[in-house]
């Protein structure tokens, strides 16, 4: 029997799901990984206290104001109240961190699997900023070109989408409704 799963190994920048396997003795044992592929945003986060008593939805901050008020308890361990985002390391920050395991639910945008050249990513410029840098490319390409016209209609083009996600950043998250936890940062 399976009693508990160790990750050893977490990885990064997946574009298929992960297999699980199992070693030692006995047959029979399998387990599905979840992980973020083609997650665009994270909306909200909420954690489940042992038990199954209580559910705590998880207080989001900008990465700068998480920064100077939590990550500076390094040791701080115990059940997670709050939670950031840093996008261009697409990484999330739990905070204090988790001294147990805490089943959570995640709601986010998730993008569509490509149906094509599904080993065919970028993996340096993540989305929503990857069709702007193309945009921009273009934009630089003509402009040595000298063909200004064209030019101008990507630079036109890329100003517009660096406008739309910007739009679209940070400002979906869904605050906590109970205002309980965390009273001394009542600022966020």
């Amino acid at each position: 029997m399976v009693t508990s799963l160790n990750q050893l190994s977490w990885g990064s920048n997946y574009t298929t799901p992960v297999t699980v396997g199992f070693s030692g003795a006995g047959t029979g044992a399998s387990a599905i990984a979840t992980t973020l592929i083609n997650v665009l945003d994270v909306l909200s986060i909420s954690a489940l206290w042992p038990g199954g008593t209580n559910r705590q939805m998880l207080r989001w901050a900008p990465f700068t104001k998480f920064q100077a008020w939590c990550r500076a308890y390094t040791s701080w361990k115990g059940y997670p109240t709050a939670w950031t985002n840093h996008d261009e390391m697409n990484q999330i920050y739990l905070f204090p961190i988790p001294d147990i395991q805490y089943l959570m639910e995640w709601d986010a945008i998730t993008l569509p699997t490509p149906l094509v050249n599904l080993g065919d990513s970028d993996l340096q410029v993540l989305q929503p900023n990857a069709d702007v840098v193309q945009w921009y490319g273009a934009y630089l390409t003509l402009l040595k070109l000298q063909n200004f016209d064209q030019a101008d209609y990507f630079r036109k083009m890329y100003n517009s989408r660096m406008k739309e996600v910007k739009a679209t950043r940070q400002d979906r998250r869904i605050g906590n409704i109970y205002r309980s936890t965390f009273r001394k940062m009542a600022q966020w």
